[in-house]
């Protein structure tokens, strides 16, 4: 399988990665980067050194590392969704997750072959309560039409709420 900007570069197993101590705040700066707010490793509590160790192991472009994340009891899919108690990032009206196609890539990176198996790569979008109220009511996929209908920027974490 290739992936824009890694075609000649091989999927790993990348699970170690995120046992690194900065991972998940690097995860979140490459994820929330827009040139109006570029993120700083505080926002989420990390050393900046651990940080960037991290993001030179993610950012690789001789291997595309591929990880699972464990819920445990809890298995999420598309449409699933959970509130995680408080805005993503400081500022932002996001304070829910949707799990999601990840579309704007399309279906390849979806099902991603790896050693002794495959990997099903999903979106975990932030969302706003509001939206979390209109897809009860409305359903997932008029969601995300208002998503494409507004032609929001995902890692934006202060888009304002569709609905």
């Amino acid at each position: 399988m290739l992936i824009e900007g890694y075609e000649s570069a091989p999927l790993v197993a990348g699970d170690e990665l995120t046992g690194l101590p900065g991972f998940w705040a690097a995860y979140l700066l490459w994820m929330c980067r827009t040139e109006e707010n570029p993120p700083e490793p505080s926002w989420f509590g990390a050393d900046e050194a651990d940080t960037d160790a991290a993001y030179e192991a993610l950012a690789d472009e001789t291997r595309w590392p591929v990880f699972r994340i464990p819920f445990y009891a809890h298995h999420l899919d598309v449409e699933h969704s959970l509130p995680i108690g408080e805005p993503w990032l400081p500022g932002s009206a996001c304070d829910h997750l949707l799990i999601s196609l990840p579309y704007l890539h399309g279906p390849e990176l979806e099902h991603c072959p790896v050693p002794g198996g495959h990997a099903r790569v999903l979106w975990a979008l932030p969302v706003t309560a509001a939206e979390m109220d209109y897809r009860r009511e409305h359903g997932n996929e008029a969601l995300e039409r208002l998503f494409d209908e507004h032609a929001i920027l995902p890692n934006d974490p202060k888009r304002p709420s569709v609905v």
